[in-house]
């Protein structure tokens, strides 16, 4: 039964299910109309860079289950998309947007959060955990932290595009998270990134043309200005040419110079503010012991909180000639004093002397089995090392036979280094602890001198039975002794912890021993054939003083063992004694990083926090995308080259059916209405051929015979009115033209429907 109103209006139930269809008709009427002006295409191009910064994101591998962020980033960005096309009103809108934001990212990050802490719970409680978590420092040693952080990142980056892209029309407003996002993954990780690169740049290109197309239109009909078919062509016919060159500039073209100029990038504006950010969030160890440190060079051996890695560079370097020896580190300043607790540089006590342009300094200590290097040091930071250094080297090949049949009689000026002060460094309770456990490790080796000594100590220190790496060690205990709690309790640290223990050790027990604060050998990078050290390479390490096994001999000298475990293949053991070429001093470096020797005096100007390396993130990359013997790089460069040409013939083809007077477009006709189908026929006059194009292609009778008639007036009128026809000629070729490319692409393809 139906209900009528006396107006004849349908009334109850049934009109108010007709007004709530009339509702939902109007909302996706709106949308439908908002999804026109281009926006069709936008928001494409818009899910497109979406994808490609969530995926150039998860290539890095930041984190554990990173590639929880493909989804999350598309999915923010067709919910945003969707709600700025419809009729909602943008602080609703918007707020969503942020309301959702930490949630998805909770969900994103839960699986790995749920690994690390099983207890917690989504509510509350877990809300009030992490805070605390936050509040102590605990979280930023935790990767599901910086998962969540990620998936943060990566939700606002979506939505935020599609919203200004397709509410506000405004892309670059909206590329700016994304184009933050994806140049630090290109700055810190280069590797496999080329592909992403060529699509960011033709996306965004792209993006901009098009809002920037699709936007002059709109202003055009609220004008009521009709733009020709000529006039659209030559805006696509320039983006066209600029995407074909930006392509060519940024992909094609070689490097400027052989240095890697991505150093010069990375050290700048936006790098130096990057790590200016992270010194302050982690204020090291002029903080109130909440906080953590960050990796970098110092003159000091602080025995302190968790440690953040830092990537900034520091410096270059390239092997010259031959390097007999197992690997390499950079001495900065050998820490020789012990007080309150640590190991110290005694600044005092330096020797300072400037060396001046091509001189060569002489070594105050001579001793004997050392064999000359030469390594080419160039300075990145601090900006004010400007310039290439010759560095020579001096390093030991003495052989371990050699070396245990060392004597054990030392020079007066050693006592310093092998003595530990009384009460000025540790309790004379710890002392003992420190003795009797050196004593317990070298009699269960059967040392029988020294060097079978340090080296039971540092096989001690390095078996992952005894200790575990790690940048985020337990806090010591208020009152307590930090390596008393290392060695005896937490057994857990990095470099410092190591380095420190060892040289206590070995000094409880007589033996002469500095510790040495430096960098390990850095990365190579196979674009520029050199090595790159980063903050994140700074290293403490030990050295042992061996002195002449006969009295008429000169000694041995300072020897270097490496205390820290390999957990992470960074720190292997020194290879002392051997002799021949480096294996990892090849033209393209080494797939595993590599340690060892010192003497290298190319340390920095000190800065204040230190570190060390905790990841492989430089290394040279062996995998990704491979066709036959092309890898990743070859092939985006193909595919770069085949996109360029792809683009200028658009671009060349868009000329050809552009002709800029009537005697090339009647030219212009006729070559495409012989293609389409209509042969030439010899002796027709212009109108008579207009008449034959008209029966042929009946749909474009009306263009066709404007072009005839106005193409006689053109060739044949008096100067004074043959100019007269242009216009009109003009317009109907931009109507013909489309109608002449169906007929020619229905004659290629005849059995398409």
């Amino acid at each position: 039964m139906r209900y009528v109103s006396p107006e004849g209006r349908l009334a109850g139930p049934e009109a108010a299910f007709e007004s709530t269809l009339d509702r939902r008709g109007l909302i996706w009427g709106r949308a439908r109309d908002a999804m026109g002006g281009g926006r069709l295409w936008s928001a494409l191009l818009v899910l497109l860079l979406t994808l490609t910064v969530a995926r150039s994101t998860t290539t890095v591998q930041w984190v554990t289950g990173i590639d929880v962020v493909n989804v999350i980033a598309v999915v923010a960005a067709l919910l945003m998309g969707t709600l700025a096309v419809l009729p909602v009103r943008e602080p609703i809108a918007l707020g969503i947007g942020f309301a959702l934001s930490p949630v998805v990212a909770l969900i994103g990050a839960w699986p790995q959060m749920h690994l690390r802490h099983p207890t917690d719970v989504i509510g509350p409680p877990l809300i009030s955990a992490w805070w605390e978590r936050i509040n102590d420092g605990s979280a930023a040693q935790e990767t599901s932290f910086y998962l969540f952080l990620i998936c943060l990142l990566m939700w606002v980056t979506g939505g935020w595009l599609a919203w200004c892209v397709l509410r506000w029309r405004k892309p670059m407003l909206g590329l700016i998270p994304g184009a933050a996002a994806f140049a630090t993954n290109l700055l810190n990780v280069p590797q496999d990134q080329n592909g992403y690169t060529l699509a960011m740049l033709v996306l965004t290109l792209a993006l901009l043309l098009w809002t920037n197309y699709s936007g002059s239109i709109a202003n055009a009909q609220r004008a009521n200005v009709k733009l020709t078919g000529d006039a659209r062509w030559d805006f696509w016919e320039s983006g066209l040419v600029a995407m074909a060159a930006l392509i060519v500039l940024g992909i094609m073209l070689p490097p400027l110079s052989t240095v890697d100029r991505t150093l010069d990038v990375e050290t700048g504006i936006f790098s130096n503010w990057a790590q200016l950010q992270q010194r302050l969030s982690h204020p090291g160890f002029f903080s109130n012991g909440r906080g953590s440190g960050v990796t970098g060079f110092t003159d000091e051996v602080k025995l302190s909180g968790p440690l953040q890695r830092t990537r900034d560079p520091v410096f270059t370097y390239t092997i010259v000639g031959g390097y007999a020896s197992s690997a390499r580190y950079f001495r900065g300043v050998n820490d020789t004093l012990q007080l309150a607790g640590e190991w110290r540089y005694p600044a005092s006590n330096g020797v300072r002397q400037p060396i001046l342009k091509n001189q060569v300094p002489d070594y105050a200590e001579q001793y004997q089995k050392l064999e000359l290097a030469q390594i080419d040091v160039s300075s990145v930071q601090p900006p004010s090392s400007a310039g290439n250094y010759a560095v020579t080297v001096d390093y030991s090949t003495a052989t371990v036979t050699q070396l245990e049949q060392s004597g054990t009689t030392y020079p007066d000026w050693l006592a310093q280094y092998r003595n530990t002060p009384a009460t000025t460094y540790r309790t004379p309770d710890v002392n003992r602890k420190i003795q009797t456990l050196a004593l317990e490790v070298v009699n269960a080796a059967g040392a029988r001198n020294p060097y079978d000594a340090a080296t039971a100590i540092e096989n001690f220190l390095r078996d992952p039975r005894n200790f575990t790496y790690t940048l985020a060690p337990p806090k010591t205990p208020s009152g307590m002794d930090a390596m008393d709690y290392f060695l005896f309790v937490s057994r857990k640290g990095y470099c410092e912890y190591f380095a420190t223990a060892m040289g206590d050790m070995l000094r409880s027990l007589g033996i002469p021993t500095r510790l040495v604060n430096g960098y390990g050998p850095g990365q190579f990078d196979p674009n520029v054939k050199n090595y790159v050290v980063r903050g994140e390479d700074a290293h403490t390490w030990v050295e042992v003083f061996f002195p002449a096994p006969a009295p008429d001999q000169q000694p041995y000298g300072w020897i270097p063992f490496e205390p820290t475990p390999d957990d992470l293949g960074l720190y292997t053991p020194i290879l002392r004694g051997q002799t021949g070429q480096n294996p990892c001093l090849r033209d393209d470096g080494c797939d595993a990083p590599i340690a060892g020797i010192a003497g290298v005096g190319a340390g920095s100007t000190p800065t204040t926090n230190r570190g060390e390396r905790t990841d492989t993130g430089g290394a040279p990359a062996g995998g990704g995308l491979r066709v036959g013997s092309l890898d990743a790089a070859a092939l985006t460069k193909i595919v770069g080259v085949i996109v360029a040409i792809f683009l200028l013939l658009l671009v060349a083809a868009s000329r050809y059916l552009r002709p800029r007077t009537v005697m090339a477009v009647w030219r212009r006709a006729l070559a495409l209405a012989s293609l389409a189908g209509a042969e030439r026929r010899p002796g027709e006059t212009p109108l008579e051929t207009g008449r034959r194009l008209q029966r042929t292609f009946p749909e474009a009778f009306e263009p066709v015979g404007v072009l005839a008639r106005g193409f006689v007036i053109a060739a044949y009128a008096p100067p004074d009115i043959a100019p007269s026809t242009r216009a009109s000629v003009m317009e109907a070729w931009s109507a013909l033209r489309p109608l002449l490319l169906r007929r020619l692409l229905a004659r290629l393809r005849p059995n398409r429907p």
